[in-house]
């Protein structure tokens, strides 16, 4: 996940950003400031007040170090949850597969907003993460996007004794400081703008209360509209650009089919050419018919052909036809086939030739215009280029006391999506998961009792199944001494696909369940291995052979 991490970010109206599109002022701007008071001149004057200078230049120095020389922030890592304290109701479903989280440090004093690349926002005032000193705090941050992510990460998705969640977005952030859990100040909650990729009309959002392994509700505010100007300027610079690239692509390719265009000069003679006079009956070529000054020329004029041709008296000439042009010499003695090929000659000649200039001459002007335009099209993709650059240098620092990170100033935004369907903002008091969620009800208990095995007749004792839903996107679990035991296991009937967990920990798959297995008492799963399963491959696994996702 690319990701970009900026200190102390103000917000940026879209009056600023025209004002401050110009990277270059911007560099300018700040070679211009100050210097600070230990460079200037009086700071070397008499060595005694020098001497309280340096003094007083030193403690200075040591006690706000940090403050005048922010490093810059370090790139987000990866870390599985396998590394972190346990969580009792988050399990993953084995120990090699996870969903990692993308890892921040971040200093408690100065707070700081981090952009991800979805399009989710946290922004975290200086006052918001309550710690014992002033050490980085280390930021953990994941997010879910589909059921196949929260159930390789083992994110329970029951709501309440009856119902499952379908989600629209989920995001989880961990945070410690020297190892030890940190809280967050009630008074100052950290902010977030979650992306959703899908509508939230009929959605909720919810807390999950780890201890009680319950979602509460929780307050939140959707918006369809971006949170901030400088956002909608940036997206809006990104679609042109795309539309400018695309133009130049469309121009590139006219310029390919000009170059490639090809005008009728079948009938146009080659240069220094034999050639013979041949009558011939249009009845008999009528795609020769309509033309004058017709003769034809030798195809291959070999020696051999010439010392064949000369070597008797012909009496007649003749014209041919199959596939190719054939002139057929004839006497007595026998015939002998020569290739050919029409050509014009004379006037005729002349009025071909002349449409073949004016054509040619046509190819070298739309090529000249296309060319021009293309050329215009490229030099306005890099002053949009520029300042889009210009705009993202604004919003990633400040003008003054900043530092100029050339290297990461694009990254927060180069895989930057659009909101999806909405924004959820909401506040956050306490780490852990939060969730915009829609209920859905299981399904009835099946009727029929329901046996599983594997695909060599052996009978599988389960300990867990999960049935997922691919029409209404969510999974229903059942575990034995759950919420829902293995007795209630059933289904809709929606395309869906089972897995279930055995004794052992291994792991089955079934898919192409539907209402034409209601009155199934046997259900056969596939053995796979989920040491180590990703959720691409789970994903695929589950959709295997479903047209409804």
């Amino acid at each position: 996940m690319k990701t970009n991490f900026n200190l102390d970010r103000k917000k940026v109206s879209s009056q600023q950003i025209e004002s401050r599109q110009n990277f270059s002022g911007v560099i300018d701007k700040l070679h211009n400031l100050k210097p600070p008071f230990f460079k200037s001149p009086w700071f070397y004057g008499a060595a005694g007040l020098a001497s309280i200078t340096l003094v007083v230049g030193l403690v200075f120095f040591f006690s706000d170090n940090e403050e005048k020389n922010p490093k810059p922030p370090l790139t987000a890592s990866s870390i599985s949850v396998g590394d972190l304290q346990d969580t009792p109701c988050i399990k993953p479903i084995s120990e090699t597969s996870d969903l990692a989280f993308s890892v921040y440090a971040i200093d408690p004093r100065r707070g700081g907003n981090i952009v991800l690349s979805s399009g989710t926002e946290i922004r975290i005032d200086k006052q918001s993460l309550v710690t014992e000193n002033s050490t980085p705090v280390e930021l953990r941050i994941r997010e879910f996007h589909n059921k196949e992510e929260a159930f390789v990460a083992g994110i329970p998705m029951d709501q309440g004794q009856s119902n499952a969640f379908e989600s629209a977005g989920m995001i989880e952030i961990r945070a410690n400081q020297e190892g030890k859990p940190i809280e967050i100040n009630r008074v100052k909650p950290i902010e977030i703008s979650l992306s959703l990729y899908k509508d939230p009309k009929e959605f909720q959002f919810w807390y999950l209360d780890e201890a009680s392994k319950s979602w509460n509700e929780h307050d939140v505010i959707y918006s369809k509209e971006d949170l901030k100007d400088n956002k909608k300027e940036i997206k809006k610079a990104e679609i042109t650009l795309k539309q400018i690239h695309q133009k130049i692509e469309i121009c590139e390719d006219k310029i390919s089919t000009v170059n490639t265009k090809t005008t009728d000069n079948s009938l146009v003679p080659t240069l220094g050419s034999r050639k013979l006079q041949i009558e011939f009956d249009e009845k008999d070529f009528p795609e020769l018919k309509g033309y004058k000054d017709i003769e034809f020329e030798y195809v291959a004029f070999t020696e051999e052909v010439s010392k064949t041709l000369k070597s008797q008296v012909w009496n007649t000439v003749s014209l041919k036809k199959s596939g190719d042009y054939v002139a057929v010499f004839s006497n007595a003695k026998g015939s002998q086939a020569v290739k050919v090929r029409p050509v014009l000659k004379g006037k005729s000649l002349q009025d071909v030739e002349n449409q073949l200039a004016a054509a040619e001459e046509l190819r070298i002007s739309e090529l000249a215009k296309l060319s021009s335009e293309k050329e215009s099209l490229q030099k306005r993709a890099l002053q949009l280029q520029a300042k889009y650059d210009g705009m993202i240098a604004d919003m990633e620092q400040e003008l003054q006391g900043g530092y100029m990170n050339t290297s990461n100033r694009s990254s927060a935004f180069a895989n930057q999506t659009a909101l999806n369907q909405a924004t959820a903002d909401f506040q956050m008091t306490r780490f852990g998961l939060y969730n915009c969620d829609k209920p859905i009800p299981y399904p009835p208990k099946r009727p029929e009792f329901i046996a599983f095995s594997d695909e060599n007749e052996n009978v599988l004792r389960p300990t867990a199944v999960h049935v997922f839903d691919l029409t209404k996107d969510c999974r229903y679990s059942y575990e034995r001494g759950g919420t829902h035991d293995l007795s209630e296991i059933g289904w809709n009937d929606n395309p869906s696909s089972i897995i279930v967990f055995d004794k052992e920990g291994r792991m089955f798959i079934a898919n192409g369940i539907d209402k034409n297995n209601s009155k199934s008492k046997n259900i056969v799963l596939k053995k796979i291995d989920n040491s180590g399963m990703t959720v691409d491959n789970l994903r695929k696994m589950i959709r295997e052979s479903v047209t409804v996702v």
